[in-house]
């Protein structure tokens, strides 16, 4: 019977091995540590450099200013100033009553009287009366513009805090100077908020229409409990996700698993270049119809996420103009006084790990719309509306393949 060989290993070269693995893992650990180290230091120093500004401004304020200062409204304009100096336009601060309003739009959406506003030319522009504000009446009417609040021109300087004064407490009185096409009317208006409805469900000719105005916790379980019966009883469907950019990425993702088949729904792109997946779909609930997403250069952020992911799995073509390029992952940190930071955390990221961000998403079948064109669209029946007609074009093409 042979014997095993043995294999000897000279007593001096194991130590050398297990002299060097134990400096290896000492300079690893050092080099983790000062990396550490340096960036806490130059935190340190970063801080150290903004409050003695701070600290030099106030002194100098505080001892020669002649009139009286409003601290809570400084603590909110040096929170504004800050997330302004950190030149991203998709982070802010949110004050206590902001984020009061945030977190109840983000429950169930509540407009003011009932009607969307936009900026026009420097004035505050009614751009859509909800079907919600006829209901209690609405002293307000489509392509309104109002030039003047409690006595004061809306300008394009002003137009921010104009809308702001008429987003007052519910009951609060307004005053308002309209024009309305060639005339000029005077209106005392008490603030009111209305709420709307973030789905409408509507079927023409077996085609049935989701118009999408929020993804919000109200839009989630509306979508939940109606959109499979509504399926159903259509052989395509057109998702109408223009001028949408209110919402959650939870509830988006809500929406989408009740469409998609198996797989991942979105990720977060960090600034180092690594990834980390956060939503998926089981399948379960799959659309096998037809489907035509709508969206236009107003669509952005969850919004332009749902339209391409449904693109992406091949669930979907899109319908419209190119939209707002809005990609960004932002999460909110509330603070001890109830107000809030929204700030930019990642970039929000596809199942094939690429990014909309500042690109946009362009669509398989362009129809651009003039603004008088947009203007007759807003509140148009279905047929009357160019983009939906491509829909029901392009819709009514599938239907004749897949049948």
């Amino acid at each position: 019977m042979k014997k095993r060989a043995e294999i000897r290993v000279p007593f001096g070269l194991f130590l050398t091995v297990i002299f060097l693995a134990v400096i290896g893992t000492i300079s690893v650990t050092m080099m983790w540590d000062l990396s550490r180290f340096n960036k806490k230091m130059k935190n340190v120093y970063g801080y150290e450099k903004i409050s003695s500004k701070i600290y030099e401004l106030d002194d100098i304020v505080r001892n020669n200013f002649g009139g009286e200062i409003d601290e809570d409204c400084l603590v909110d304009a040096i929170r504004r100033g800050y997330l302004a100096g950190i030149s991203d336009d998709d982070s802010r601060y949110l004050s206590a009553e902001e984020y009061k309003q945030l977190k109840k739009d983000l429950q169930v959406q509540s407009v003011l009287w009932g009607v969307r506003l936009v900026v026009d030319g420097g004035y505050l522009k009614v751009a859509e009366v909800y079907e919600e504000a006829l209901v209690g009446g609405c002293d307000l009417e489509q392509k309104d513009l109002i030039v003047k609040v409690n006595g004061v021109d809306v300008t394009s300087e002003n137009v921010e805090e104009c809308r702001k004064a008429l987003n007052a407490a519910e009951g609060t009185k307004v005053n308002l100077v309209l024009h309305r096409g060639i005339e000029e009317l005077e209106k005392e208006l008490v603030v009111r908020y209305v709420t709307i409805s973030p789905l409408r469900m509507e079927s023409s000719d077996d085609i049935g229409y989701v118009k999408i105005v929020s993804f919000s916790e109200q839009a989630q379980k509306e979508f939940s409990s109606r959109f499979p019966k509504f399926v159903s009883k259509s052989k395509a469907i057109i998702l109408d996700l223009r001028n949408t950019a209110i919402g959650s990425i939870d509830c988006a993702a809500e929406l989408l698993r009740k469409v998609l088949p198996q797989g991942l729904i979105a990720s977060a792109i960090k600034s180092d270049g690594e990834s980390e997946n956060l939503f998926y779909s089981d399948g379960e609930d799959e659309v096998k119809k037809p489907i035509v997403v709508l969206a236009n250069g107003k669509t952005a952020g969850v919004a332009e996420l749902f339209v391409q992911v449904l693109r992406h799995y091949k669930k979907a073509q899109f319908v419209g103009e190119k939209t707002a390029g809005k990609g960004k992952l932002k999460k909110i940190f509330e603070l001890r006084d109830g107000s809030a930071v929204e700030l930019t955390i990642a970039k929000l990221g596809l199942p094939d790990g690429s990014s909309f961000d500042e690109i946009g998403i362009t669509p398989d079948f362009v129809v651009p719309l003039s603004v008088e064109q947009e203007e007759e669209v807003e509140g148009s029946k279905l047929r009357e509306d160019p983009q939906l007609a491509k829909a029901l074009e392009v819709l009514e093409n599938a239907v004749k393949v897949s049948g």
